[in-house]
């Protein structure tokens, strides 16, 4: 999908980057729970300022990514908050711009091996060797 800002340009390329970092059902954390006008250009009005309970490092799923319908910015919208349908927005819900989240990465790391060696040194000491 090409989105697209006002004028029909297109988004920049780290904007459809951000976009492709976001899939339905994905764990995301919250890194920017201020203020919208960051993200929004000046002379445009924000329908919304409450960020009805976003915070700061909780972590949320995401249930749609879709483009901002006025400005084509990639947002998201979470499964645990839910916020009030966007005007002129074909019923589609207020999004919060990707760039407040990053993905989490959850550590599948094997540790199978330091538990081996853990267990090793505690059997070692009660041997007393």
């Amino acid at each position: 999908m090409q989105l697209e800002r006002l004028g029909n340009q297109p988004l920049h390329g780290a904007l459809q980057q951000e976009e492709k970092m976001f899939a339905v059902g994905q764990k995301v954390v919250c890194v920017d729970d201020g203020a919208h006008d960051k993200y929004i250009p000046p002379g445009i009005l924000i329908h919304s300022l409450d960020m009805h309970g976003l915070k700061n490092g909780v972590i949320y799923t995401v249930r749609q990514v879709l483009p901002h319908w006025l400005l084509g910015i990639p947002t998201i919208t979470l499964v645990e908050i839910k916020r009030p349908i966007a005007p002129g927005d074909h019923g589609n819900e207020c999004g919060y711009c990707v760039q407040r989240f990053r993905p989490v990465v959850e550590s599948k790391t094997d540790i199978s091996a330091l538990k081996a060696l853990l267990n090793t040194n505690h059997q070692n000491l009660l041997e007393g060797v």
